[in-house]
C-alpha cells in the first residue's frame, strides 16, 4: 500500500481522539482547531477534545471565554460554559486595546 488515497476521514474515532490527545499534550491547539474545522465529523470528534483541556486551566479558559464573547463566537461560549468555565470570570490585561 503506497498511501495514495489515504484519508484522515478513514480513521476510526478512537484513533482520531488519540491523535488529538497527543497534539494537546504537545500544546498544538492551533493544529487541533484546524482539524476541527476540516469536516463536520472531525468537528464533532475534535471539539470536545479541544475545549476540555482549556476548561481545566482557569486563566486560559477565562481568556478564551472573554475572547469568544467579545467576538460573538456563540458556539465557543456555549461549549466553554457547558464545560464548567465560570461566566463570572474577570480578566485583566495590561495590553491596551487597539481599535477593533
Amino acid at each position: 500500500m503506497d498511501g495514495a488515497g489515504a484519508s484522515i476521514q478513514a480513521l476510526p474515532n478512537e484513533v482520531l481522539i488519540r491523535v488529538v490527545a497527543e497534539l494537546a499534550e504537545g500544546g498544538h491547539f492551533g493544529s487541533i482547531a484546524a482539524l476541527a474545522q476540516a469536516t463536520r465529523r472531525l468537528s464533532t470528534i475534535v471539539n470536545p477534545q479541544l475545549y476540555t483541556p482549556v476548561s481545566r486551566v482557569q486563566l486560559v479558559a477565562a481568556e478564551a471565554l472573554i475572547w469568544a464573547a467579545e467576538d460573538d463566537e456563540t458556539r465557543v461560549v456555549v461549549a466553554l460554559l457547558l464545560l464548567g468555565v465560570s461566566p463570572d470570570t474577570y480578566f485583566y490585561s495590561s495590553i491596551p486595546e487597539i481599535g477593533r
